[in-house]
């Protein structure tokens, strides 16, 4: 019993290491000044309770060296739904450069998300996507 609880503890200490966690963004996708197409057009800092077309709250965090976005379901639209995780995957039609304020929260240095498909994992309250 004491092995397995002092087991259950080394792992949750370094699940907790191996993840680096942000605050709550908002992500705002699309590309150009539009912001149309499979992309993410911006990703800025604040809260906003509405639900915008184009919007959703994420929360990114570094997990085993790799950037991780947790979209919350109830800040995404229909409409976005639809478009950016109904297939089961993320698509991004161009690399984006994660901002340098959201990098520095995340305790790192460059990180680029490159163009390509990425598999959403679902779950009760959100999507989560590993670039």
């Amino acid at each position: 019993m004491k092995i397995s609880f002092l087991y259950a503890r080394l792992l949750f200490l370094l699940i907790q290491v191996q993840t680096t966690s942000s605050a709550i963004y908002i992500l705002t996708f699309g590309k150009g000044e539009n912001c149309a197409g499979f992309n993410i057009c911006n990703i800025s800092e604040g809260l906003s309770n509405e639900k915008d077309e184009n919007q959703a709250r994420v929360s990114i965090r570094l997990r085993d060296g790799r950037v991780e976005f947790e979209f919350k379901k109830q800040s995404i639209s229909d409409k976005a739904f639809l478009k950016y995780f109904s297939t089961g995957f993320f698509i991004l039609d161009n690399d984006y450069q994660i901002p340098t304020s959201i990098l520095h929260d995340l305790s790192t240095k460059n990180k680029i998300l490159k163009t390509g498909k990425y598999k959403v994992n679902a779950s009760i309250d959100s999507y989560v996507v590993t670039f």
